[in-house]
């Protein structure tokens, strides 16, 4: 499934708002990649920054549950509109 999709199925946002979110996600993560090459590069060292990304990456991939996610769809039965962002 796409982000896009669920942000629009699941968090019930408009198609257009989705689709700002990804690509402000996807622009976030490029710079990032761009910030950590230049690290690597001028500060750190190869090595060194190798290690840092992977034990950040390993922290946010084993430390929140995967299948959790929000369902909106007793709120919207309920008539509560749910504001994000």
């Amino acid at each position: 499934m796409n982000l896009v999709t669920y942000l629009v199925g699941y968090m019930h946002l408009s198609s257009s708002k989705s689709a700002t979110i990804v690509t402000n996600f996807m622009g976030t993560l490029n710079l990032l990649g761009l910030l950590a090459g230049f690290l690597a590069d001028a500060k750190l060292g190869r090595y060194l920054t190798i290690a840092i990304f992977a034990s950040i990456a390993a922290v946010v991939r084993f430390g929140f549950p995967t299948d959790i996610y929000v369902d909106c769809s007793k709120f919207c039965e309920l008539g509560i509109t749910i504001k994000w962002l």
